[in-house]
């Protein structure tokens, strides 16, 4: 396990150090985070299609669903980042490639301004659904609910589901690449 410094940075995301310093070591995170996804996709049940008087059966979909990781500015961050320090830990990435990535940011930067007011900043665009005490940046639960709040009512006020919103904006991760651009970056 590599030492963290924890210094300044604190000014930037609000996070405590004595927060950051409880956190559990990025490999044992990325491998949760892993076994969550390929779980999550495993345990998805098709529809059922039995009638009004029937017990209704649970039954594995015939093709498993595509799971689809989101972040606002994941693009620039999230997403390098998670390449970055698997790579740096000595993770093979190619276990990240079997999902699709969506960059939230992209998705609001594309759609009417006057649907979210102009400012495509997470903050920003909750601001209206929540107060500002509510509000606790770069903290993964809490940003994650914000961001799924703010897609939901988006979604309503352009009459459109979430599937229609987000896919066109779905990538996959290209690992060589991605890795060939780590690498000149570290140089």
């Amino acid at each position: 396990m590599s030492a963290c410094i924890f210094s300044e940075e604190v000014q930037v995301h609000g996070i405590p150090n004595e927060e950051l310093k409880q956190r559990p070591p990025f490999v044992d995170a990325s491998q949760r985070m892993c076994r969550f996804c390929e779980n999550l996709a495993e345990m998805a049940l098709a529809d059922d299609e039995s009638s009004d008087d029937e017990v209704p059966v649970a039954a594995l979909r015939e093709k498993t669903p595509q799971i689809l990781i989101c972040a606002h500015n994941g693009l620039r961050f999230d997403f390098a980042f998670l390449c970055s320090m698997c790579l740096r830990n000595g993770l093979d990435i190619a276990r990240l490639a079997q999902w699709l990535y969506l960059d939230t940011l992209e998705v609001f930067r594309a759609i009417d301004a006057g649907v979210h007011g102009g400012c495509v900043k997470l903050q920003c665009l909750l601001r209206p659904l929540a107060p500002a005490a509510e509000l606790h940046a770069h903290r993964a639960l809490d940003d994650c609910w914000a961001l799924k709040a703010v897609i939901d009512t988006v979604c309503a006020a352009l009459g459109v589901s979430q599937k229609a919103l987000l896919q066109p904006f779905a990538v996959g991760l290209d690992c060589a690449m991605t890795a060939a651009h780590i690498g000149m970056l570290a140089k």
